[in-house]
């Protein structure tokens, strides 16, 4: 069972924690994170989610997901990328938050490494992930239009290309 804290609409932590799979109450948010790395090609990170979660089963996204009750953003996100790839973070001190919005009911962390070092063979995927790939920004809108990845906006992808 996992358990979120709650935030109001300015991003302050409420007190109040809910259950995953219950409905948010109205004006109440919880925090989530979306985790890219970029080589020095313009390639950013992306992976397939398995068909057996969720949300966006199937489809390419990031790595990423809920921050958890009593975790900032920071270790929601060194967790997330621990499970679902096999990075430990704290060897790459060098990442960096690049961006903070809400849409709906969620409060959005997007964090990106410029790295040459992540390297596909190397990481590990748990049973959330099918497999990893480098893509450019090209062949990520392809797969947007094609209905084969999560539907990034462009401005979405313009802060991950050029951040």
């Amino acid at each position: 069972m996992e358990i979120w804290d709650l935030y109001d609409s300015e991003g302050n932590l409420t007190g109040e924690t809910i259950q995953r799979g219950i409905e948010l109450p109205e004006n109440r948010c919880h925090l989530v994170i979306h985790f890219w790395v970029r080589n020095s090609k313009g390639e950013v990170l992306t992976q397939k989610r398995s068909q057996s979660v969720k949300s966006w089963p199937g489809k390419w996204s990031t790595t990423g997901g809920s921050v958890i009750a009593g975790e900032d953003s920071l270790a929601g996100l060194h967790r997330e990328v621990q499970e679902e790839l096999g990075i430990d973070l704290k060897l790459h001190p060098e990442v960096r938050k690049i961006h903070h919005y809400q849409q709906k009911q969620y409060l959005v962390d997007i964090y990106l490494l410029e790295s040459d070092e992540i390297q596909i063979d190397q990481l590990s995927h748990d049973s959330e992930v099918e497999t990893t790939q480098y893509l450019s920004r090209k062949e990520m809108e392809t797969l947007i239009r094609e209905e084969k990845m999560v539907p990034f906006r462009n401005d979405y992808l313009d802060l991950l290309f050029s951040s």
